[in-house]
């Protein structure tokens, strides 16, 4: 199936789907959604993990104090 219409030493993809340059254009914005979302999903984590660790040192504070 024909995909390219050629006209004035131009080419123009009749389906813009299949143009290779506006793929490449999708994938790289699509790569940095993803990277900027693992980032912020990795910022959160560390966040937790934080919150996780400080709740830890106050129980074991509480335990030895009551001891």
């Amino acid at each position: 199936m024909q995909y390219i219409d050629i006209k004035d030493s131009t080419i123009n993809f009749v389906n813009e789907d299949k143009d290779p340059q506006k793929q490449t254009e999708q994938m790289g914005a699509d790569l940095g959604n993803l990277l900027m979302e693992s980032a912020m999903d990795k910022a959160t984590i560390m966040q937790l993990e934080d919150t996780v660790g400080n709740l830890l040192l106050e129980v074991a504070m509480l335990k030895g104090g009551a001891a």
